[in-house]
């Protein structure tokens, strides 16, 4: 009964999961035109970008990949890497935590996302994670015959597969009032092995003809405060390993007032002025490297 879970069709609940706007995003990046601008990482940039803004004054076509951190960073760089094409712009954006958790992390997000939204994309997963993946088959299984899973249920207002615009940004919590979330910190010790996986991205990535930035996520004052050093200390591994960076992690720390749900998400005006940062350390950056 935990084993046929895996193979049973997704729920009608788990068909409106923001999980499945990986279909979405994948048709992004198939067809979205050149010239393009690709955004990868984790909810701080679904929840973090206005790709209107960015269209309109870089003059490049956003495919915001972003969907969530859990995905982990592995998965978001193997699913961007066959999409890539001459000319394309790579911007990074990880989560603070990618720098501090295992590169081959596995996690219950990215179970469902490998057997209901995405079966074909287990080829991207290493043996150690499909091997660490099994500790949430029964919980996933016993979801395909959970009778709430199939009637009285409600679409979440912001982290659902129709939450996403046509670039990929999220944008239906922008009239929203913010929620309270307490500030968090970093754990872990740096994993050198994060640099090293990024390095081939953009080695990979430059030899499809693209070219790679790396930025910072905005993170609100009071997490910053707690983490201080362990920010510092990717900026300081990104910098000593000469990424292309966009800005200094910083310029990214933003007030209370900006943010709306975790350290990560931003609400309407701070993804506006976040959008605005962001376009600015672009034109430095492309004026500096030609």
């Amino acid at each position: 009964m935990l084993f046929s879970g895996l193979f049973i069709k997704p729920t009608p609940r788990s068909l409106g999961s923001f999980l499945f706007a990986d279909i979405k995003k994948d048709s992004l990046l198939q067809n979205t035109t050149e010239p393009r601008i690709i955004f990868v990482g984790g909810s701080n940039l679904s929840f973090g970008l206005n790709s209107y803004e960015i269209r309109d004054s870089l003059k490049l076509n956003p495919v915001n990949t972003a969907i969530n951190v859990s995905l982990g960073l592995k998965y978001m760089l193997q699913n961007t890497l066959p999409y890539l094409k001459k000319g394309d712009t790579v911007v990074l954006a990880p989560e603070y935590e990618v720098y501090y958790e295992d590169y081959n992390v596995a996690s219950e997000e990215l179970l469902r996302t490998i057997f209901d939204a995405a079966p074909g994309k287990i080829k991207y997963l290493s043996s150690g994670q499909c091997i660490r993946l099994l500790q949430y088959v029964p919980k996933f299984s016993l979801t395909k015959f959970d009778p709430s899973e199939y009637w009285g249920f409600k679409e979440s207002d912001i982290y659902s597969v129709n939450s996403f615009n046509n670039f990929g940004d999220v944008q239906a919590h922008w009239t929203l009032p913010d929620r309270p979330y307490k500030p968090s910190g970093l754990e872990g010790d740096f994993n050198t092995n994060v640099i090293s996986k990024l390095k081939e991205f953009e080695q990979a990535a430059t030899n499809a003809g693209a070219c790679v930035y790396l930025t910072f996520p905005c993170m609100d004052l009071a997490s910053y405060n707690i983490s201080k050093e362990k920010v510092l200390q990717v900026e300081e591994k990104l910098r000593m390993n000469n990424f292309k960076l966009l800005g200094n992690a910083g310029k990214y720390i933003l007030p209370e007032d900006m943010m709306f749900n975790t350290k990560y998400h931003l609400n309407k005006k701070g993804v506006q002025y976040r959008t605005k940062l962001l376009i600015e350390d672009f034109k430095t950056a492309r004026n500096q490297n030609g």
